[in-house]
């Protein structure tokens, strides 16, 4: 990384100019003005890189880790302006505060019944959901939070949005802490935790929009911890907490099998088996795995966004057979991920050159490559990823996926593929780069416990 000194009046007047961007972006700006969107997020992107890649000592480098919390902090208000999942938030929290268990009835179910204006579920709020036919697919612990804040404010939306923005913040903050502790104890740089602390798509995206990807990076993060501490059980505990925020990470379970051992890898599955069990035990019941399986199947096989090579096969299928053929390309493409996966976890040794964030940076890529869909927020990710391995291509993506907001530009929503192409030709360009210019030396980070 190139590295320069820095003098810190620049240093705290960008800081300060940020917070003023991050305001009008959150508060000022509708998921319609496109513009607006690209500019202040590209001005934030020029201030992510003059402090990323700028040399600072520890001073400028703690004042910079507390203006990425206040910059969380500012948005603490904020109603979601570039995402409406919100409301299914808001929607499954009212169902578990009247004591209705969210995975068995659908909002379209429910909402011509006599009991749902009193619970809170009007038209209103009914008319925003994206999902109205379908089962929720959010996991235990999420459900607790829409709980809690449907609990603490019932019928009222900001206040809601407040509570859960208050456990995406202090998720950050616990993410941010970690990361600390981690980098020190890889004897990597602390400046890298700039790398996610600061970086606006995190930021806005996150705690302003309230994806709860938050929750799971911090329970992510919280099981490398313990794993490094050899203390198994709990790290075998938070990776199933981190599962059931999002059940994005049951991906990187092959990763223990040569890491750890068999023997220690059936432990740790068996402790993640029962906890995660645990955690659903309250909502499972006869139709709960058919609705749940049915909505995660209607999202990978009828969902698309953003999509690279997917895209190109919907391509190839309209021109041989006339019609979208995402209900086979789906299918197969999921295998192919799931192929790339066992192959990391069975050819790449645990420990010289691998670690475990580069492992899983290497499944994650393939998962968004091979995906129907990759919104914006799932990037955050692989950004934390990138701050323990030398690869910066998801820096990068981090800031071209802003430009597919171009999509909601104007109602009906309609994707523009040129923007598409746009996004992953430079994406592949600077990976080329990277590849051909970089010796890459992921750090070792975890070691092989056995």
């Amino acid at each position: 990384m190139i590295k320069r000194s820095v003098s810190p009046i620049p240093f705290y007047i960008i800081l300060s100019l940020s917070m003023v961007m991050y305001i009008l972006l959150g508060y000022f700006t509708k998921r319609t003005e496109f513009s607006q969107i690209v500019t202040l997020f590209g001005l934030l992107f020029a201030g992510y890189a003059y402090h990323t890649l700028a040399g600072i000592d520890e001073k400028l480098l703690k004042h910079a880790i507390s203006f990425s919390l206040s910059f969380r902090l500012s948005l603490l208000f904020m109603v979601p302006n570039l995402s409406d999942d919100y409301f299914r938030f808001i929607w499954d929290g009212r169902l578990s505060a009247h004591g209705i268990n969210p995975f068995i009835i659908t909002p379209s179910s429910l909402i011509g019944s006599s009991q749902a204006s009193s619970m809170g579920m009007t038209t209103e709020l009914y008319s925003q959901l994206n999902s109205q036919e379908y089962h929720t697919i959010y996991p235990p612990v999420l459900q607790f939070i829409f709980w809690i804040s449907a609990h603490i404010f019932p019928g009222h939306v900001m206040g809601s949005l407040i509570v859960m923005r208050l456990f995406i913040v202090a998720a950050e903050a616990g993410s941010i802490f970690l990361i600390s502790a981690l980098l020190k104890n890889a004897g990597l740089p602390s400046k890298n935790i700039l790398l996610y602390a600061l970086n606006p798509l995190v930021i806005v995206e996150l705690t302003g929009n309230l994806h709860f990807e938050a929750v799971m990076i911090f329970f992510l993060l919280l099981f490398v911890f313990f794993f490094i501490k050899k203390r198994p059980t709990l790290s075998a505990i938070a990776f199933s907490l981190a599962v059931c925020s999002k059940l994005l990470p049951l991906m990187f379970l092959p990763l223990f099998l040569r890491r750890i051992g068999i023997k220690k890898s059936f432990l740790f599955y068996s402790v993640c088996l029962a906890t995660t069990v645990l955690l659903f035990l309250p909502f499972i019941d006869v139709s709960f795995f058919q609705n749940i399986f049915s909505s995660l199947n209607l999202y990978f096989q009828k969902f698309e966004f953003n999509a690279s090579i997917f895209y190109l096969i919907r391509w190839g299928g309209f021109q041989a057979f006339g019609f979208d053929v995402i209900g086979t390309a789906g299918i197969i493409l999921s295998l192919i991920t799931i192929t790339c996966i066992i192959s990391v976890a069975c050819c790449k040794k645990p420990e010289g050159e691998s670690s475990f964030f580069y492992d899983m940076l290497i499944c994650l890529t393939a998962y968004f490559v091979f995906a129907t869909t990759v919104h914006p927020w799932y990037i955050s990710t692989l950004v934390l990823f990138s701050v323990f391995t030398t690869y910066r291509f998801s820096l990068v993506w981090s800031g071209l996926i802003v430009l597919t907001y171009f999509t909601y530009r104007s109602v009906p929503y309609s994707e523009n593929l040129l923007i598409v192409v746009i996004e992953y030709c430079i994406l592949c360009g600077f990976v080329i780069y990277e590849w051909n210019t970089r010796k890459i030396k992921p750090h070792i980070l975890v070691e092989n416990i056995r």
